[in-house]
């Protein structure tokens, strides 16, 4: 019998995992995404779109949000950790055990000074960002229910956080919320169960954009705590919402596989005063919509389906007919 060679091959059923929460970096040009698995990945969007690096996760591990500081990546989840990656070696540097229970949200300052850490005990933990690691400050004031959603100011002052039928607002100096707004649960069938603010976004002019589990976008003066507007752009959840770097675009992502754009314009042909309009709604997913960033020129969409679609924004509308 002559001499051969062997050539073995081993197959393995792949299982893509559905992507969980994503961060966009605008200075480096940086998409972080985690998906169910604890799996974080990094997207390099400044040219030709590619995956660059893949931090592999662990059972033990489960993401529900990523966040920025500068060039460095955070994330927290379910067992109640904050964690920092190391790029280099794709690995976590260290984590910090927040002591509120699971984490469902987080959060940087404008100023990369802090990180703002929502629990499941209802209280929202300032970490301080040092050099090498991040250190614990203070907790804000607790209040009744987890912290679903957070969003800080970007004067880096104040700090919005949806929980369970409600909006606070926080002073960061003090510590204490000074505005408190209660959130419609939606039809009459619906009013038994809780509404559940999935996502918040704080604008520059005291605006707070929320999107909640009763299919709403509601716009409010985060100053006064009084509702400006309800859009009703779906019949299930609004999962998430990325507001524009100019602040002139909001998407949000639903539950029913769309990605809804809002965008700042006068309702009339007239110069008038400008409102939030619902201008487009794009359809490329089959699942919840888990993650949306708009990175100005594309929006940039992540869910159950496990895709990730990058939409470009083809012209903008300019009016309203």
């Amino acid at each position: 019998m002559g001499e051969f060679k062997v050539h073995r091959v081993r197959f393995f059923d792949y299982t893509p995992a559905g992507i969980r929460c994503a961060a966009f970096n605008p200075e480096t040009e940086r998409l972080a995404l985690a998906r169910q698995d604890g799996t974080v990945e990094i997207f390099n969007l400044s040219d030709s779109y590619f995956q660059e690096k893949v931090i592999p996760g662990s059972e033990s591990r489960s993401i529900e949000a990523v966040c920025w500081a500068g060039d460095r990546l955070f994330t927290a989840g379910l067992n109640g950790e904050v964690a920092e990656y190391d790029p280099g070696s794709l690995r976590p540097k260290y984590s910090l055990d927040a002591f509120g229970g699971p984490v469902w949200t987080l959060a940087c300052s404008p100023q990369r000074t802090h990180l703002a850490v929502g629990c499941e005990d209802g209280s929202v933990k300032l970490f301080e960002v040092l050099p090498e690691k991040i250190r614990f400050e203070r907790n804000l004031d607790r209040q009744k229910g987890r912290v679903i959603s957070l969003s800080w100011s970007p004067s880096g002052t104040q700090i919005a956080a949806g929980s369970l039928d409600v909006i606070r607002i926080f002073d960061v100096r003090s510590g204490r919320a000074v505005q408190r707004m209660l959130v419609d649960r939606g039809p009459v069938g619906q009013r038994g169960r809780e509404c559940v603010v999935w996502a918040v976004a704080f604008l520059s002019d005291g605006t707070v954009v929320s999107g909640d589990s009763a299919g709403k976008v509601q716009v409010w003066d985060g100053h006064l705590g009084a509702l400006i507007r309800t859009h009703l752009v779906s019949k299930w959840d609004v999962l998430a919402l990325s507001v524009s770097q100019d602040e002139s675009s909001i998407v949000a992502g639903t539950s029913e596989g769309t990605v809804v754009q809002f965008q700042f314009l006068s309702p009339t042909q007239a110069e008038g005063d400008k409102e939030w309009v619902r201008t487009r709604t794009f359809k490329h997913h089959t699942h919840d919509v888990r993650a949306v960033v708009d990175i100005g020129r594309a929006v940039v969409s992540g869910g159950m389906d496990t895709q990730l679609v990058i939409r470009p924004f083809l012209d903008k509308v300019d009016t309203n007919s």
